[in-house]
């Protein structure tokens, strides 16, 4: 009786480590990510270098990303527009978590934008976006060790 005692117990202990580990984990993928199909208008760039402060955008700038569930991001970048790829990890509790996109394609325009200065910033930073922080209808983008971040409210996916 005490020997199949003694072999019982690790067996239960290892079918519940097995069962607990899988309900606890904190990355949920990109695929039950709450960015999927959802489209977002930037509002703010918040910089901790040279930049001093936050730079409030919507007048200056028209940029707009959609997230699709596929794993492709389009941008209206002002006049111009974009494509690239998009992943994201995230916590269910906190709504963060990691977010990256291939290198972003700028499509062909008829003619020449004007320079925009706030769209030519989000060219450069969009590589080293690495996390994300989702608030109610907002959600802010940051760059390596939060120097910039970008902030975006939520608009009708497009």
């Amino acid at each position: 009786m005490k020997l199949s005692r003694l072999l019982f117990r690790p067996a239960l202990m290892l079918i519940m480590l097995g069962v607990l580990a899988g309900c606890a984990s904190p990355d949920q993928g990109w695929m039950g990510s709450p960015l999927k199909d959802t489209a977002w208008q930037l509002v703010t760039i918040e910089s901790k270098t040279g930049d001093a402060g936050r730079e409030y955008v919507a007048n200056k700038a028209n940029i707009v990303m959609n997230l699709k569930a596929s794993g492709d991001a389009e941008f209206t970048l002002g006049c111009e527009t974009g494509a690239s790829n998009w992943e994201a990890g995230w916590e269910r509790i906190d709504l963060k978590g990691d977010i990256r996109f291939d290198e972003l394609q700028i499509n062909a325009t008829p003619s020449p934008c004007e320079p925009n200065l706030v769209v030519q910033r989000f060219l450069r930073d969009v590589e080293f976006l690495e996390g994300y922080v989702l608030i109610q209808n907002h959600l802010y983008l940051n760059t390596a060790a939060y120097q910039s971040t970008y902030g975006w409210r939520k608009i009708q996916a497009q």
